[in-house]
């Protein structure tokens, strides 16, 4: 069971990084075709 909770954990941390760094980007870099 402990496997399992690290492997759920895990996930569950990468998928917050992957927001958090997709937030971070499109806070850095806002898109062109709304400044057009």
């Amino acid at each position: 069971m402990s496997k399992r909770e690290s492997f759920f954990d895990s996930c569950r941390r990468h998928s917050k990084n992957y927001m958090i760094t997709l937030l971070l980007r499109s806070a850095r870099q806002p898109p062109k075709e709304e400044n057009q």
